[in-house]
């Protein structure tokens, strides 16, 4: 019995790292999205600005 804890422990371990992992990527991918989206923004902005003048 307490080898069976130990796997399922032991697996409950490695899905709980995998699950964190996967959770770091997502937050780093939605960052660089919202770096990219401001980037274009400004950028439409200031070249709207210029045609403008």
């Amino acid at each position: 019995m307490a080898i069976l804890f130990l796997i399922i422990d032991g697996v409950r371990f490695i899905v709980s790292t995998l699950w964190d992992l996967q959770e770091l990527r997502f937050a780093a991918l939605f960052d660089d999205a919202s770096s990219l989206t401001f980037t274009l923004l400004v950028t439409a902005v200031s070249c709207f600005i210029a045609m403008r003048s």
